[in-house]
């Protein structure tokens, strides 16, 4: 838990910090940004995603509750400054709650689609069996999920 954390911690302290030195956002600037950095996120830390897919039903089950909070409480504050830079550089697009939010709910679509993807093999075992519908191009279909989030959510809730 520790590990995923403060990892976790560690990526929004770089993206707070890489935002800062970018211009102004638009509203499709942002979607195109998110979307971007929803293919690093799993290309450049897989371990990450993949330990926050675990989290609930393996991880926190073996973890100290009094220092998972310690952590949760730090990685809410990465979360909010990464928020409130989103802020600024959007120029109020949504509130710092709302920006925080979305890492949540892109996290969500990263994990729900790890986890489906596995459909075609058992215990890291390929399966001979063919499944074609239940195959899942993470990359794309992750970046195609949170776009048409980003886009129904900014048309809703944007403060513009």
């Amino acid at each position: 838990m520790t590990l995923l954390l403060e990892d976790y911690q560690r990526y929004f302290t770089q993206l707070t910090t890489d935002l800062a030195q970018q211009p102004p956002l638009s509203a499709d600037d942002f979607i195109a940004w998110l979307t971007t950095q929803t293919r690093q996120l799993i290309e450049e830390h897989s371990v990450l995603i993949r330990l926050n897919a675990i989290r609930g039903p393996i991880l926190e089950g073996k973890a100290n509750m009094q220092e998972t909070i310690t952590q949760r409480e730090a990685l809410y504050r990465a979360s909010q400054r990464l928020g409130q830079q989103l802020v600024i550089q959007t120029d109020h697009l949504l509130d710092q709650s709302q920006f925080s939010h979305l890492f949540i709910i892109q996290s969500g679509i990263i994990s729900g689609l790890i986890n489906m993807a596995a459909l075609t093999s058992f215990n890291h075992h390929k399966l001979s069996v063919d499944y074609p519908d239940f195959e899942i191009r993470l990359i794309p279909e992750a970046q195609q999920q949170i776009r048409y989030y980003l886009t129904q959510y900014l048309k809703e809730f944007s403060h513009k």
